[in-house]
């Protein structure tokens, strides 16, 4: 399905979400990061996902993996985000 939908920043999204809700954090941050990497480099569709909580939930995915510099870097870019 991803493979169909590669401008879809929904799936990755969600895969994210419930690596969390399981509390695979390296493996949510992980599609977080790439849900973000989309974004940045100003993929088709990736302008209309919620930023500033896909940055907040990336944050704290690595939050729980003790990596405290990316988590404050994502929690500055959430604030300074858009949606």
């Amino acid at each position: 399905m991803a493979a169909a939908y590669q401008r879809n920043y929904l799936l990755p999204q969600e895969v994210a979400a419930l690596y969390g809700l399981l509390g695979d954090w390296a493996n949510a941050a992980k599609e977080y990061g790439g849900v973000i990497t989309k974004y940045r480099a100003g993929e088709p569709n990736f302008d209309k996902m919620p930023a500033a909580r896909i940055f907040y939930l990336a944050a704290q995915a690595h939050e729980h993996l003790g990596e405290t510099e990316s988590a404050l870097t994502l929690y500055s870019e959430a604030v300074q985000t858009k949606g």
